[in-house]
């Protein structure tokens, strides 16, 4: 056989290969749209939806909102271009380089050939409970308002807070999916009577093991042996 024939040969395999990479390529943003993504230095945040794209410059002023282009497949995510704006999404996990938190997607915009990076997506479970502040903004679903908004900071083993009224600290261990709090110090100032029953539901939470659960924006949800549970919003 000619030398002309094995090269069709290899160009069509070559083909039905991309075609095959292309359409086994799972479309992750179908459902999960909006498409949050953020970034620093410069500020900026892009949202994606069923009918547009929109990029907000913080510091800048800056507004872009066009039609939502055909989304293009890559080898390691998506791609959507226009004249004005290319946003290239890829599949990597991505960490803030502000606030350290983690991102299912790394993104990257550019415009008038200017490009800046951030992360989008869903926000990940945090590897390790070490260094972290939290805000309690409900407990058993029910929201807190302030002034009993109480707030919870891991550091290395151990757990400080204060829980509406007084102050409190424990040692903890994590656990796979779960944290061991031992028994709490406290401080012994005088609380009105609805801070004291709030902070008594509260430490209630805060005793024993503990079972950790992330919810898609981030949000960590306690909940103890009796099934109370407390929703923390992470402090950026």
């Amino acid at each position: 056989m000619s030398n002309r024939y094995y090269m069709r040969l290899f160009i069509c395999c070559l083909l039905t290969a991309c075609v095959k990479v292309q359409s086994d390529f799972p479309s992750r943003r179908t459902s999960f749209l909006p498409f949050i993504a953020k970034g620093n230095s410069p500020e900026w945040q892009l949202k994606i939806d069923e009918k547009s794209i929109q990029l907000n410059r913080k510091h800048h002023f800056l507004k872009v909102k066009i039609p939502l282009p055909e989304r293009e497949l890559t080898l390691k995510g998506e791609r959507y271009s226009t004249a004005r704006l290319v946003v290239e999404i890829t599949y990597t996990t991505c960490t803030d380089s502000v606030s350290g938190e983690r991102f299912s997607e790394t993104v990257r915009v550019v415009r008038n050939r200017k490009s800046f990076s951030g992360c989008g997506g869903i926000a990940l479970p945090v590897t390790s409970l070490n260094g972290t502040s939290w805000n309690i903004v409900s407990i058993d679903e029910q929201p807190i308002v302030s002034p009993l908004i109480g707030k919870v900071q891991f550091d290395y083993g151990r757990i400080t807070g204060t829980a509406g009224c007084n102050r409190f600290s424990a040692d903890f261990s994590e656990l796979p999916e779960a944290i061991t709090i031992r028994p709490m110090n406290l401080t012994k100032q005088m609380c009105s009577p609805a801070l004291d029953a709030h902070e008594k539901k509260v430490l209630s939470l805060l005793k024993g093991k503990v079972h950790l659960r992330y919810t898609d924006d981030g949000r960590l949800i306690l909940t103890n042996a009796t099934g109370s549970n407390a929703t923390l919003k992470k402090v950026l």
